[in-house]
């Protein structure tokens, strides 16, 4: 399953950028990923999900889900046939559209971060998780 990464901003601190596009580049060896960023009125999720894609919104108030957890519902929806998972990560005002129609909520704990930092988590854990689906020893269990 290929990973789509939006965020509802664009990064200006060259590094969260380089630490986004580093994971994302890692990520890509495993399945084709890519981030889009947005400036000022991000799309609505419809405008960007297919049906049977998997929308993931990240929120304070998601589910925190270890990444073994969150790997094996990668893992079910992939064998469900899913093609690609999209992920959202909210500016300033978060993402309220995504949120509210996303099919998972995650969240990284109960601490408020930056939303670029938000962004390095999120795909630090998409390779992270692709690590495990792939038996790469970058995750060991820990």
């Amino acid at each position: 399953m290929n990973a789509q990464i939006h965020l509802g901003f664009k990064l200006r601190d060259e590094h969260y950028k380089a630490l986004t596009e580093r994971y994302c580049q890692r990520s890509q060896t495993m399945r084709k990923t890519a981030i889009a960023q947005y400036s000022n009125r991000a799309p609505a999720l419809s405008k960007l999900v297919k049906p049977g894609d998997w929308s993931v919104a990240c929120a304070i108030h998601g589910q925190n889900l270890s990444t073994d957890e969150l790997a094996g519902l990668w893992r079910q929806r992939e064998a469900e046939g899913t093609a690609t998972v999209h992920f959202f990560v909210g500016g300033a005002d978060g993402w309220p559209s995504a949120e509210s129609a996303a099919d998972l909520l995650l969240g990284f704990g109960q601490v408020t971060m930056p939303h670029a930092l938000a962004a390095v988590v999120l795909t630090e854990q998409v390779y992270r998780v692709l690590s495990v689906i792939s038996g790469h020893p970058y995750h060991l269990g820990h």
